[in-house]
């Protein structure tokens, strides 16, 4: 916008406005282009103000908003660790530990709660074909009547080795024994392989109470 002031002798203030566009205003040999323009008088003289540059905008284009960088894409969050494939992870109904196949120890003393948890130990055979050996649980006190399931799986608390003498049932002194290489009269259990040696009450325990047995291991002594 330009004001020009126009010094005049006469006249009482008064405005002339002009609506045409790309308007040609010539002022001390100065030509002006301009999209419309107002003549206000007053005794002082008169003041001419122009609009616009004679493109048919009469105000300056609206400045350009500050750019905003874009937001820092969001920090992936990394997944929760996931257990190996038959690996044991404890829950309310399974217990997890693990056994020593080459040097088992040979007697301990462990507990099942009630009859919906299972105990698990994890093993792993040698890679001596012709080692072999049992496995077998008793009650830990005179006429508990608890039954309880012993076996043999590949998972933590899984279905038994297909062998039916991986897997035996009921109360007192139950046994599996075991050989690394075909045997029908022991669970076949094929060398360096990872298997679970599983626990689990089936009767006679209330569920309130934990249950103790014996966990007694032999081997032929050459892993």
């Amino acid at each position: 916008m330009r004001t020009l002031l126009l010094c005049m002798t006469v006249v009482l203030g008064w405005v002339v406005a002009s609506t045409a566009h790309a308007i040609t205003v010539k002022f001390n040999n100065t030509s002006y282009s301009v999209d419309s323009f107002t003549i206000t008088y007053s005794d002082g003289g008169a003041v001419i103000t122009t609009y616009g540059d004679g493109t048919g905008s009469t105000s300056p284009p609206p400045a350009e908003p500050p750019s905003t960088p874009p937001a820092p894409a969001p920090t992936p969050t990394p997944p929760p660790p996931t257990a190996e494939a038959g690996s044991c992870v404890e829950s309310n109904h399974l217990k997890c530990g693990t056994l020593n196949w080459s040097s088992p120890g040979g007697r301990m003393v462990a507990s099942v709660k009630g009859t919906n948890e299972t105990m698990a130990w994890e093993f792993t055979t040698s890679s001596n074909p012709t080692y072999s050996g049992d496995v077998n649980i008793s009650e830990t006190t005179g006429n508990e009547l608890v039954s309880r399931r012993l076996w043999i799986s590949t998972e933590p608390g899984g279905a038994a080795l297909p062998n039916f003498r991986c897997s035996v049932e009921g109360n007192s002194t139950r046994k599996i024994a075991w050989s690394q290489q075909p045997n029908f009269l022991r669970c076949a259990l094929a060398p360096s392989t990872t298997y679970f040696l599983n626990v689990k009450n089936v009767s006679g325990c209330s569920n309130s109470a934990n249950c103790g047995f014996y966990r007694n291991t032999g081997t032929s002594g050459n892993p």
